[in-house]
């Protein structure tokens, strides 16, 4: 057979597994988009998996089971799908920090650990991630600190180790609260501020919103011990 024929003979098929495996990741992605949205509007027990393969334009009932298989599973999925491109751009940033010899500077460690997230909400996506993860710090059922520890991701864990130097002086016990606390924290007051459509409205309004809720995260981390506390030590 001529390399012509050959070629004639076999593309076809290629192509077609290559469609296959497109169309397939373009469901999976519309599915994790519209979860996120949905659960970040009505919360995660006020969304059914019908509601979402409905929105996502599945006909198919099974799609959602197919790509994820549980309610859970899909959870999981979109925390992993947003925090991979979220941590990415931490690690650049705190590597800047580091780089420049600043990690001392709690500030700048908590802009970093932040400021992607804050980017993000520069889209619509962003705004949509905020509020679901909002939604899953309320539910019982997930122990977001538990889904983040497992994910190993690099810039949450520099963060972190930077962010429990700079509270070095207080008492462990605080430090360990705080420390803990600034996750949910942040997620809280993003997603309260990006209810409010004069903060989100202009570039200059965002990054005056981000700002101050940094200037909250570092009061909050640094914040005296009361002698009320420090007796319950």
């Amino acid at each position: 057979m001529s390399q012509s024929a050959l070629h004639s003979a076999t593309s076809p098929v290629i192509d077609s597994k290559a469609a296959s495996a497109g169309r397939g990741g373009d469901t999976r992605k519309r599915l994790i988009d519209e979860a996120e949205r949905l659960f970040g509007e009505r919360g995660i027990n006020g969304v059914t998996l019908r509601d979402i393969n409905k929105a996502a334009g599945q006909r198919n009932e099974s799609a959602l089971h197919y790509h994820f298989g549980s309610k859970q599973e899909l959870v999981q999925a979109i925390m992993k799908h947003r925090s991979t491109i979220i941590d990415a751009r931490r690690v650049q940033l705190i590597n800047e920090v580091i780089a420049a010899d600043r990690q001392h500077d709690l500030r700048a460690v908590v802009s970093a650990m932040l400021m992607p997230m804050v980017e993000l909400m520069e889209k619509g996506e962003g705004v949509n991630f905020v509020r679901f993860m909002a939604q899953v710090l309320s539910d019982p059922e997930y122990n977001i600190q538990a889904l983040v520890r497992r994910s190993d991701l690099e810039g949450i864990l520099k963060c972190s180790a930077l962010v429990e130097d700079c509270m070095a002086k207080l008492p462990a016990a605080v430090k360990k609260f705080r420390g803990r606390s600034m996750l949910e924290q942040s997620v809280l007051t993003l997603a309260a501020m990006a209810r409010r459509e004069t903060l989100m409205a202009t570039p200059e309004s965002r990054r005056f919103m981000a700002s101050n809720v940094i200037d909250v995260l570092c009061g909050f981390l640094l914040a005296p011990v009361s002698d009320e506390t420090k007796a319950l030590l």
